[in-house]
């Protein structure tokens, strides 16, 4: 059952109460309004997932997210993202008064745009629905890629204070304040943050890639070679395609920023050591 069904279910629900008599003590106009009511909370709920979708979708075109973060669920394209919101924005007409949605992006920006858009869409979001956990880890990551990482880092550091949130909202938090911390050069408080999420959630490389930027910064040649060896048998026992773009583009780079020889890097990647993951586990 998809999620739309779960979130209609309290309607259908209400609505046929009405209609066998739970709803007669009151009147239709009350009957109406309350109607009105949830349908505007509902509306107003998937407008919002349909806004969040489209900040992904914005961001997903930046190369360095695209490389580097994992999507648990990838965003559809812009065009299809735009059709809904305009039919969700005119249901609502009729009974709320819809958020401006015409800087909405409607197709995929190019690169150079895809910053300008994905911050449009976060200011309708915080309309919706406040700074929800969604919202600021989003705002967050726009932080970090509009080259504002210790704005990022606040946000993330508030973020991790609300013991309330679910707790696939403090790991993304966790992860993102460590690249956040990394973007400002703080690389030896980079790495037990990196450590600490990758134990917490074993088949996340984003971790791993945050520990291997700041290894390969504080020229720790044998933190890097373990790190690699580990994300190989992340690899492995995946086939996360997301480190295999990752091996190809910032790999090479970082091996030689760590004084580790080509060669070396080929061998770690091609054959982790068994057990490499193990801090993982």
């Amino acid at each position: 059952m998809s999620d739309d069904d779960e979130k209609e279910r309290p309607l259908v629900r209400e609505a046929l109460g009405y209609l066998t008599g739970e709803g007669r003590p009151q009147s239709a106009a009350d009957l109406l309004d309350g109607l009105y009511a949830r349908f505007r909370a509902a509306g107003r709920e998937k407008l919002a997932d349909l806004v969040y979708e489209m900040t992904k979708a914005c961001l997903a075109a930046l190369p360095d997210f695209s490389v580097r973060t994992l999507l648990h669920d990838e965003p559809r394209t812009p065009e299809a993202i735009s059709g809904e919101l305009t039919t969700m924005s005119e249901c609502l007409a009729g009974v709320d008064e819809p958020p401006d949605l015409a800087s909405v992006a409607r197709r995929r920006p190019e690169a150079p745009a895809a910053l300008a858009d994905a911050d449009k869409c976060l200011a309708i979001l915080a309309r919706l629905e406040g700074d929800s956990g969604r919202q600021q880890l989003a705002l967050a990551l726009y932080a970090i890629h509009a080259r504002q990482p210790a704005r990022a880092e606040a946000l993330l550091r508030e973020l991790l204070a609300r013991k309330s949130e679910r707790p696939d909202v403090l790991h993304m938090a966790d992860v993102n304040l460590a690249f956040a911390l990394l973007r400002q050069g703080r690389y030896a408080e980079v790495v037990p943050l990196a450590r600490a999420a990758a134990v917490r959630s074993p088949d996340d490389p984003v971790p791993w890639f945050n520990l291997l930027a700041a290894s390969a910064e504080l020229n720790d040649r044998a933190g890097f070679e373990e790190g690699v060896s580990a994300l190989a048998a992340l690899q492995a026992r995946t086939g996360s395609t997301l480190i295999a773009r990752w091996f190809e583009r910032d790999l090479p780079m970082l091996g030689r920023l760590a004084g580790v020889p080509g060669s070396r890097l080929k061998e770690l990647a091609s054959s982790p050591a068994p057990g490499a993951a193990s801090d993982g586990d």
